[in-house]
């Protein structure tokens, strides 16, 4: 004999119940779930365990939220590594463009063939400090940014994560209440 229609409290779907039964069956997501006899029913029992079902799958987005802030820390931390084994490469510019230009002097000093050589190691010095000096601008940059996008993923994550825990307390609040109720 049919009782009345409930919600299953894992897809919604609508779920025919009878006088005598204990549990119940989604016919749609194949859910099983208990029926509460009592004053308010088997929709009291229903509601408690689709709140119970949201707060656990919110305990699973926090978790998985969780790993990927973990993740984006890694990726930062490798990211910064990198920066400054790139940092200390370009930290010898300086030194090779004064190597080239003293070994320039030194050929154009010593005259004959030697001062076309010289003045080509002055060259190449000249080329190599500018473009030495712009790649370490570009990193410092690039450093920045990275540091910057980083704190911003952070804060989404906490967003996120704050978002999760009032919707989670909200929901074991009602959980209490229905506790309370039976």
């Amino acid at each position: 004999m049919l009782l009345e229609k409930v919600k299953c409290p894992t897809c919604g779907a609508p779920v025919n119940i009878g006088s005598r039964d204990a549990l119940a069956r989604c016919s749609y997501c194949g859910g099983q779930f208990r029926i509460a006899r009592d004053a308010y029913g088997a929709q009291l029992a229903a509601d408690f365990l689709a709140r119970a079902a949201a707060a656990r799958w919110l305990e699973e987005q926090s978790t998985m939220l969780q790993v990927g802030r973990a993740a984006a820390e890694a990726r930062h931390q490798r990211e910064m590594w990198q920066f400054e084994r790139e940092g200390a490469l370009l930290s010898f510019w300086p030194l090779l463009f004064i190597l080239a230009l003293v070994l320039g002097l030194i050929f154009i000093l010593v005259g004959g063939i030697g001062a076309f050589a010289g003045a080509a190691l002055v060259a190449s010095g000249v080329a190599l400090s500018l473009l030495g000096w712009q790649a370490q601008n570009r990193l410092a940059d690039h450093e920045e940014r990275s540091a910057r996008l980083f704190g911003e993923t952070m804060a989404q994550f906490d967003r996120r994560e704050a978002g999760i825990r009032r919707q989670r307390e909200r929901i074991l609040t009602q959980i209490e209440a229905l506790i309370e109720i039976t």
